[in-house]
């Protein structure tokens, strides 16, 4: 029989059945993963040397994903943003930060707790958003069916994790690693903690993809979205082969009791 429709913010949609959502999912998860092992094999295979790696993630880092967000925020239909949903991911972020790192203070003993506590928290909520959550969150909540553009969140996503949660982490590991005087005080600590902030190129393309939405609005003009397009699109599988890629030769390491923290941290 068919299936019943619901109104979503007064839009009569019609959900997708579940074989059909299982179906885009499993395609989705196993298209991330095959290009995640033919990363691997490239590397394993030595058709792609470390430098290569070296080079492909400057690219991805600071080419490609400063490129894909502009484009993704700068087009952005922010009046269709809920604001209480993204404050609720934020704060669901933070407060995993916070409980890791609460962990990590608590259960370590040595003069480098505080920056342990840093990295753990940044462990915890670093997620790959972007390149792994965004095929998933499409699949699940297609943007034809979910006018809320849910897939969009994973964007905004970027700003609290790169300005706020990662710039914690750093000031964490800069205390726990200095000591005496070389320990970064007062408005020294801001102004360090301030200027990584704003030289990462992804954070300032986030910012000013923003700003531009705000003060243009959201359409980019025709020959400059051509090329940020190109770019936008080579990021899902550029970020997929070099995750790959940098897994080779690092997984001899996660036995016995080297897997307790990693697995912690999945599980935060």
């Amino acid at each position: 029989h068919a299936r019943s429709s619901v109104h979503v913010k007064g839009v009569q949609v019609v959900p997708p059945s579940l074989m059909s959502v299982f179906a885009d999912l499993a395609l989705a998860i196993g298209t991330a993963f095959a290009i995640i092992i033919l990363g691997y094999v490239a590397r394993a295979k030595e058709y792609v040397t470390p430098v290569v790696g070296q080079g492909l993630g400057q690219f991805v880092g600071k080419v490609v994903l400063p490129c894909l967000l502009f484009r993704a925020l700068a087009l952005l239909n922010l009046k269709a943003v809920d604001w209480y949903l993204l404050m609720s991911l934020s704060l669901a972020k933070l407060l995993v930060f916070l409980l890791a790192a609460g962990i990590a203070y608590g259960f370590a003993n040595d003069d480098k707790t505080l920056a342990r506590a840093g990295i753990w928290g940044i462990f915890a909520t670093q997620s790959n958003d972007i390149a792994v959550g965004l095929p998933i969150i499409s699949a699940l909540y297609p943007v034809s069916t979910y006018p809320e553009d849910y897939p969009s969140y994973c964007f905004l996503m970027a700003l609290p994790q790169l300005a706020i949660l990662n710039p914690m982490g750093y000031t964490m590991m800069d205390l726990g690693s200095n000591k005496g005087e070389d320990r970064p005080q007062g408005l020294q600590l801001f102004w360090k903690t301030f200027s990584s902030v704003i030289k990462n190129p992804v954070v300032a393309m986030v910012l000013l993809g923003l700003f531009y939405n705000l003060t243009v609005g959201p359409t980019i003009p025709a020959f400059f979205e051509i090329i940020l397009k190109i770019f936008a699109g080579a990021f899902g599988p550029s970020a997929l082969f070099l995750l790959g890629v940098s897994s080779y030769g690092k997984t001899h390491v996660l036995k016995g009791r080297s897997l307790v923290t990693p697995l912690i941290l999945v599980l935060l």
